[in-house]
């Protein structure tokens, strides 16, 4: 479940970028992600409040949403600004994002193999951005816009795998999506977008895209398979979204991969193997 979630999410610069061409801001695009999920299961979150009087978790969960609907934001927002392979790794740092937050959390120090991981994640990242940061000014913006959505995910699983694992799949769904959306509400009524409404077939099926591909599927999926299989496994799933996405990047929208691309590319991946060694001295 996670597998295919993560793939169905490494499709949002596709749907995005259709977006995007025909003058469609980030913050419609995160809006149109989380709208069909809001609808469909916001009444089943309601219901279950009504019923079980637990108001202080479901606040957490729609918190949760709130929070992922920032980072929705940001990562719509960096793809317009920057090249999707470069958003794509950035957004990717959120595995060595998991591991320090998990470790804040429970107050103790990561232990040795988390520690190479997120340097080895961290040092992929800089020797793929690092030939970008030589523009001043606007472009250190835009990377700090990127790395807030790496941030708001790596989060979100771990609510989803901790506190927010009481609260059923369809009330989970509904909570977070609609704090997205909530979220959304204030740089909707203050951006005034040029258009609300895709024009032509190609925006139209970007719309129906982050509906219900990127969002209704990937969002059931996730939130079934993420509290199972813990964030830890989640963020290394993850590899496939980074897959998808780059694949989306090099073969549609024909962007070139440099060599220091390839080297980030390499060391996420023996960050991952460090990951999975991780999971077993937990389990131990």
């Amino acid at each position: 479940m996670v597998l295919l979630g993560v793939i169905f999410i490494g499709l949002r610069p596709l749907f995005g970028r259709w977006l995007a061409d025909e003058g469609i801001t980030a913050v419609i695009s995160a809006f149109y992600a989380n709208s069909a999920s809001t609808l469909l299961f916001l009444p089943f979150g309601l219901r279950e409040t009504w019923q079980t009087g637990r108001l202080g978790v479901m606040l957490t969960a729609a918190g949760s949403g709130v929070l992922a609907g920032g980072g929705t934001i940001a990562y719509f927002a960096a793809l317009q600004r920057l090249p999707v392979t470069i958003v794509t790794i950035i957004y990717f740092t959120y595995p060595a994002m998991v591991v320090a937050a998990s470790a804040l959390l429970r107050w103790r120090m990561p232990r040795p193999p988390a520690l190479l991981a997120v340097a080895l994640v961290l040092f992929g990242c800089g020797l793929i951005i690092a030939p970008d940061l030589k523009t001043p000014g606007q472009a250190l913006v835009d990377y700090a816009i990127a790395f807030l959505a790496p941030l708001s995910w790596a989060l979100l699983l771990l609510m989803l795998s901790g506190p927010l694992n009481s609260v059923t799949p369809w009330s989970r769904i509904g909570f977070i999506a609609g704090g997205s959306l909530f979220a959304l509400l204030l740089p909707l009524l203050v951006s005034q977008p040029v258009a609300y409404l895709p024009q032509t077939a190609v925006g139209l099926w970007g719309a129906l895209g982050l509906m219900l591909i990127s969002g209704v599927f990937a969002h059931v999926l996730l939130s079934f398979g993420v509290p199972k299989s813990g964030p830890e496994r989640a963020s290394i799933t993850g590899v496939f979204e980074i897959a998808t996405s780059l694949a989306v990047g090099w073969f549609v929208f024909l962007e070139p991969i440099t060599l220091s691309q390839g080297l980030g590319v390499l060391l996420f991946g023996a960050a991952f193997l460090l990951s999975r060694r991780i999971e077993v001295e937990l389990r131990q």
